[in-house]
């Protein structure tokens, strides 16, 4: 007599066993074919799947510091194993087996200004090579690499970083004649960021100046940064007869009439914002770049709500980042916008 309960119990088992080998079986050939066999080189290649092979490959090469390793991978691939080499290692060379003319130029650049490399700057297409020697000028504070730069964007960036530098470290005018006298405000901004990130300035303007980027049909050159920016730090109002006329030259006067760093920084912020109303066309936007200046300054969330249109956000923008707190971010009600204030805070 058939037992059916046994059968049954049996024939259970004997499915559990063999879902059980297939589990195994495909098991196995995963392992066969991601776990390489052998060393080295041979181990990577002996991976079937090319995702587990190339990986390997780029793997290899930067744990023995090889590039030579990456052109056993397809260029889609190799390109960035050498460009990962180059940069693990220091080593300009890697960045020639970059096949991407942009991404070995993007590699030598990188590794180059890194290093101090300037001879390296001459093989790659411009504007990256002005790009890079201006980038390694700026590092040594050494104004006749500039002279050689051929992107006059690059090269008058280059100029007036250091001459800036050298007026502001000196406390002497005559740098600022060397800085770029250009109205391109691209390059302007890209001058106060690199001083201001360096911590080179001794004025409060860096918050107002930004701000004079943002107003329509402004002239802010970099030699207005230099001069104003010297004219805050030795409160010397003089200097400002060489900054543009206008905002610029009006807000130049009110930063080196007073102290800055002063002690009744209220009392100071008044006395500018009422200094503004004098300034006809320009009464708004100086007092935008006052508030804006008083509002990171002494952390004051709700004076940035009194900014006009966009420069609320940027006022909340910027007490989040310079002061690496993201519950500024909260205070933008655009989603996208204070998603991104959270990621640069």
């Amino acid at each position: 007599m058939l037992d059916v309960a046994g059968g049954a119990e049996a024939g259970s088992r004997l499915r559990l066993y063999v879902a059980l080998a297939a589990i195994l079986a495909v098991a196995a050939a995963a392992s066969f074919l991601i776990v390489p066999h052998g060393t080295g080189i041979g181990a990577c290649n002996s991976m079937l799947i090319a995702n587990s092979k190339y990986a390997c490959l780029t793997s290899l090469a930067l744990q023995r510091g090889n590039a030579s390793i990456c052109g056993e991978e397809p260029a889609q691939y190799s390109d960035a194993c050498y460009s990962a080499v180059a940069e693990n290692t220091s080593n300009v060379q890697a960045c020639s087996g970059v096949q991407n003319a942009t991404q070995r130029a993007a590699c030598v650049l990188d590794i180059a200004t890194g290093t101090l490399d300037y001879s390296a700057c001459q093989g790659i297409p411009e504007p990256y090579a002005s790009q890079c020697a201006a980038g390694i000028a700026v590092k040594l504070d050494n104004s006749s690499l500039c002279s050689g730069i051929g992107n006059l964007t690059y090269g008058a960036e280059c100029t007036s970083i250091i001459g800036t530098k050298e007026a502001l470290g000196t406390g002497d005018a005559q740098y600022c004649g060397s800085v770029s006298a250009s109205a391109d405000k691209n390059i302007t901004a890209y001058v106060l960021e690199n001083i201001t990130s360096q911590g080179t300035n001794s004025s409060t303007l860096d918050n107002a100046l930004f701000t004079m980027l943002l107003i329509p049909n402004s002239t802010v050159t970099p030699r207005d940064v230099c001069y104003m920016e010297l004219a805050g730090m030795t409160l010397n109002p003089a200097l400002c007869g060489n900054v543009s006329q206008g905002y610029a030259q009006s807000a130049c006067n009110i930063e080196a009439s007073s102290p800055s760093a002063s002690a009744s920084a209220s009392a100071n912020y008044t006395t500018q914002l009422a200094a503004c109303q004098s300034l006809g066309q320009y009464a708004s936007a100086c007092a935008n770049s006052l508030m804006l200046e008083h509002a990171i300054g002494t952390k004051n969330a709700t004076l940035c709500g009194a900014l006009p249109g966009s420069l609320t956000d940027t006022c909340y923008n910027l007490l989040a980042s310079t002061y690496k707190n993201t519950s500024y971010c909260g205070y933008i009600t655009n989603a996208s916008e204070s998603s991104q204030c959270m990621q640069g805070a």
